[in-house]
């Protein structure tokens, strides 16, 4: 909602957080039964790109990638923060934004296969430091990524080997990393190669905070969303979202 704040037309247009996608499309259904035109819902692609299950509808639009947090982080937001931090935009890769997609790819697949599996999983208390290697080159170590997950799921039935043979099952050279990983693990990424060069905590949110300001309209503008948004509102004259 804060991202979309800086980019919507907030004059023309009310936007309304349903705190999850399943509320968001009820959400819909419910006003469009009351009649209710000009109703538009964006919600995070997820794993639909790489299982397929892709949601066919006019009035529903999702992220280019995982989630709006990966969005920005494909754009030059991460290289303007490097620069905030007094640190050369290299130097955690040629691209931050690209390294930290693909360092949290192991996370993404064990966050696919307890969401397939219906594992139910919890990894909000995970500790990165615990399984991010700095590098270079940037990576998760799986099998640390393994034992603190556990470590935070006392109750989950499988051992070490069953969920790493899961994740190995998972895996398919087709599946693009940006689709793969979480946007919040990314930055939970970027927050500890911050945090280990600066020799002080930084907190993934005030990582996430500073992308969000360091996002611009004019990198909205070079996006599939954008475009899909836009064509919407060709669809649904008078109604407008963007600015």
């Amino acid at each position: 909602m804060r991202v979309f704040r800086n980019l919507v037309d907030e004059s023309s247009c009310e936007i309304v957080a349903t705190d999850g996608k399943r509320n968001a499309l009820g959400a819909l259904n419910v006003l469009r039964r009351s009649g209710q035109r000009g109703i538009l819902a964006i919600v995070d692609s997820d794993f639909s790109k790489v299982d397929g299950q892709q949601i066919i509808d006019p009035d529903i639009l999702t992220t280019d990638l995982h989630d709006i947090e990966a969005m920005v982080l494909k754009s030059p937001a991460p290289q303007k923060l490097m620069i905030e931090y007094d640190l050369a935009v290299n130097k955690f890769g040629a691209d931050v934004g690209h390294v930290v997609a693909k360092a949290v790819v192991p996370l993404g697949y064990l966050r696919l296969v307890s969401l397939k599996q219906k594992l139910s999983l919890g990894f909000a208390d995970l500790d990165f430091k615990t399984f991010v290697d700095p590098g270079p080159p940037v990576a998760i170590d799986s099998a640390r990524l393994v034992r603190e997950t556990l470590k935070r799921n006392p109750r989950c039935k499988h051992n070490e080997a069953a969920l790493s043979q899961m994740m190995t099952d998972a895996k398919h050279d087709a599946h693009d990393q940006w689709h793969v990983g979480c946007g919040h693990d990314m930055t939970a990424v970027f927050a500890t190669l911050l945090s280990k060069e600066l020799g002080r905590e930084i907190q993934s949110y005030t990582i996430e905070r500073q992308l969000r300001l360091a996002y611009q309209s004019e990198h909205f503008a070079a996006t599939s969303l954008f475009a899909a948004i836009r064509d919407w509102e060709q669809r649904n004259q008078p109604y407008v979202i963007l600015r």
